[in-house]
């Protein structure tokens, strides 16, 4: 494929796994997506029953360090409920969509059970620019600790842009749940909800637009909203 012959792949966590290319034959995983999807091509993720993790297997030996990369110009969109012809048709708030670092998928409120949990759960790394969507998830259950790069357990964005619309960044652990490092690219962050983290919400350095989010709840010493 190309990006001028746009394609939208189909992820849903309920289906067995097929080859992607509509609700019927969707992808039961997101990385498969991933893996596939060109510049120009859009995502579609239906809720699920499961959490969306960075890797197909859930046993103790998978690798902290596995995290979903975000594609420059490919546009991720959850919210579905797996039947929809058109996007704007989607839910993103009642059908929730959950992409997790908890790869045992043995969390516990307040953090309990995530020592195997990934350090990022979200990865933007250089060369992508704010052309890279990320719309209508929940984000949750990252730990950053031990991690080399200890901030960003939620969204870890490395000298790179994106855009991160109608999502909720939620229990993740240590630093920053967001980390905008970015020096020739365009983050922006908007219509979320950063709350109920073990470490700052967004700490941001570079061209970081935050516009119109709810920041609240996070423990940190060295602020709990914003630094």
């Amino acid at each position: 494929y190309s990006a001028s012959q746009s394609t939208c792949w189909y992820v849903n966590g309920n289906k067995p796994g097929g080859n992607g290319t509509s609700w019927s034959t969707a992808f039961h995983h997101l990385q498969d997506a991933l893996d596939v999807a060109v510049a120009g091509d859009e995502i579609w993720v239906a809720s699920c029953k499961d959490l969306y993790v960075p890797t197909a297997k859930t046993d103790p030996g998978d690798d902290r360090s596995a995290t979903f990369t975000l594609l420059d110009d490919v546009k991720i969109y959850g919210g579905f409920s797996g039947y929809e012809r058109f996007r704007e048709a989607r839910d993103w708030q009642n059908n929730e969509t959950i992409l997790s670092g908890d790869l045992n998928g043995d969390d516990l409120p307040n953090m309990v059970n995530n020592g195997e949990n990934c350090y990022h759960v979200i990865s933007i790394n250089t060369g992508t620019t704010s052309a890279a969507i990320l719309d209508g998830f929940v984000i949750k259950g990252g730990n950053g600790y031990g991690a080399p790069q200890a901030a960003g357990s939620g969204i870890l964005f490395d000298n790179a842009g994106a855009t991160i619309k109608n999502c909720q960044i939620t229990e993740n652990a240590e630093s920053s749940a967001i980390y905008a490092y970015c020096d020739n690219d365009d983050v922006l962050i908007e219509d979320c909800a950063v709350e109920g983290n073990h470490g700052t919400g967004i700490k941001g350095i570079g061209d970081v637009v935050v516009r119109k989010c709810a920041i609240r709840d996070n423990i940190s010493s060295y602020g709990g909203g914003i630094n």
